[in-house]
Parts: structure tokens; sequence; C-alpha cells
């Protein structure tokens, strides 16, 4: 049976998956060898952007939602009402919300692997594949269709206006 971490938020280092575990799995590998290390799965409507603390040129974009994170390492699932996605995952994630229609979301899925790179700060770097591409969603859309979708509008009978009296009306009764 599978472990579910239940989280206020999901992000890769969250799912266990910090900076020394990371080394420690590309630690034999060659330069260039890629690892997945996870897939998440979500469905977001809103995002809050804030300055990130660690590079003062970019945003941090916690998405709102229902998320689902496997770390494919050691098995855990991990779940979550906010994520942080990495790099292109984030930004199409974020375009897709950004156009959405009244009650819609936004559903994806992407995995997540780290390649060892020697010239990079922590001897890695990430790469996200998004089989999954964000696309909005009506939420409703799965159970109107199993009832059969809308039924066509019916036309209500023609009823004749009531009819009221004026004053001059009622004073000549």
């Amino acid at each position: 049976m599978e472990q579910v971490q239940i989280a206020t938020k999901l992000t890769i280092a969250g799912m266990g998956l910090n900076k020394e575990v990371l080394q420690r799995l590309l630690a034999d590998k060659k330069e260039g060898e890629t690892i997945t290390i996870a897939r998440i799965f979500g469905k977001t409507n809103a995002y809050d952007a804030k300055p990130s603390k660690l590079d003062a040129t970019r945003n941090d974009v916690a998405f709102k939602g229902e998320f689902e994170g496997h770390n494919l390492i050691d098995g855990t699932v991990h779940n979550a009402p906010k994520a942080y996605l990495p790099g292109a995952a984030e930004g199409a994630t974020k375009n897709a919300v950004d156009n959405l229609a009244e009650g819609e979301a936004v559903v994806f899925g992407c995995e997540v692997a780290v390649k060892k790179q020697a010239s990079s700060a922590v001897g890695y770097v990430f790469g996200v594949s998004v089989p999954k591409a964000p696309q909005a969603q009506d939420p409703l859309a799965e159970i109107r269709e199993a009832m059969g979708g809308l039924p066509a509008a019916t036309q209500a009978p023609q009823l004749e206006a009531p009819k009221t009296e004026t004053k001059s009306e009622k004073k000549a009764k």
C-alpha cells in the first residue's frame, strides 16, 4: 500500500526530493544523465504570485486547487491544496489559468526530472515534460454528459397578463 502524505503545499523539496537527496541520486551518474523523480497532477483555477525570496527577478507562483505529487524515488504520494510547480509547468499552467472562463478549472499533469550538470551551482538542473498540457475544464461537464446533456428548452404557454384597474376605473364603480 502506498504511503500518502497530506501537506499544506506541494513542492519538489516537500516531496522529499531536496537538494541533498538529488545530489546523492546523481552522484554516480555521468554528466548529462537524467533521472525522472516525480509526477505531479492537479486541478486549479487560481494562483497567488509573490516576489521570490531566492531570486529578485521572478515571482513565486502558488497555485490553489487540488494537487497530487508522486515521488518516483521512494513511492510516496503527496496531496495538498496549494502547489509550487517547476519551470515550464508553472508558466504553462499560469497562462491557462489566466484565460479561464467563469466556472472553469485547469487540469494538468507533468513529469519532473533532474539532469546532472556540473556547471550548475547545485550540480543539477530540473527538466519538466508535460504529457498532459494544462487545459480548461468545465467541472460539471462530466456530470452533465452522464445525465444526457442539457434538455432542450420547452416553450411555456403564453399567458395573458392580469388586467389591473386604473384609479379612474376604480372610482367609477
